[in-house]
């Protein structure tokens, strides 16, 4: 009795192993988180070197509160990411989620601007704080806040599988906020670093929204005005 032998074209052959997560990306991956928590520390202690007892308590409190305006979000970045992920899978463009993003955005950025504004005047209003001293502190407060808007774009970029990009951009950020805050300790201006972290984060949030405004998750100011004027 012979058992049936299958021709060789027909015998199941293994699919082609593949990785849950590319080598790259999880190193890349790795590094920001390395880097979030890296910075958090480095930043407590460098503040604690430069600033005297006063001042450190006072940017502690600042940051404090800029933190506790992410319960501004309300979930709206999650939303946003079923909407515009929805579209994606399905290959479309959704114009109405795409303006919603942008407005969503454009909201968090101005909350940000806004938040730093007040702490600027409440801060000058101290006889004992300067107005230089003030404008630290809104300027902090700014660098704090923008985390939120970045948030946002973090699920943004990822519902349209831009998450590679968006780290990228990630680990710019954390690189060069440690290097201005580690300047600190041979010399750097503290306003300097806020100045120079501020336009740090204008330079990326304006890639990261430039990037989804091509890939049609966000839509453009001058598109904005255009469909408004002819509509």
């Amino acid at each position: 009795m012979h058992g049936n032998i299958a021709p060789a074209d027909t015998a199941l052959t293994k699919p082609p192993s593949s990785r849950l997560i590319s080598i790259p990306f999880l190193v890349l991956r790795v590094s920001t988180a390395g880097g979030a928590f890296a910075m958090g520390l480095v930043q407590t202690l460098v503040f604690a070197r430069v600033l005297s007892p006063e001042r450190f308590s006072l940017f502690i409190l600042v940051g404090a509160i800029g933190y506790s305006l992410w319960l501004c979000d309300l979930g709206l970045a999650k939303i946003l990411f079923v909407q515009l992920r929805s579209a994606h899978i399905a290959g479309k463009k959704d114009e109405r989620a795409a303006a919603q993003a942008t407005a969503v955005i454009l909201f968090y950025v101005l909350l940000a601007i806004s938040g730093a504004l007040v702490c600027f005047v409440f801060m000058s209003a101290r006889p004992s704080v300067a107005i230089p001293e003030a404008t630290d502190f809104g300027l902090f407060f700014l660098y704090i806040t923008l985390n939120l808007t970045w948030v946002c774009l973090r699920s943004i970029s990822i519902a349209v599988d831009e998450y590679v990009f968006y780290e990228i951009l990630e680990l710019v950020r954390r690189v060069g906020n440690m290097t201005t805050i580690l300047a600190m300790l041979v010399g750097l201006p503290f306003t300097a670093f806020l100045v120079g972290s501020n336009v740090l984060w204008a330079l990326l949030v304006g890639s990261a929204v430039a990037k989804l405004v091509h890939r049609g998750a966000a839509i453009s100011w001058l598109h904005t005005r255009a469909c408004r004027i002819f509509p």
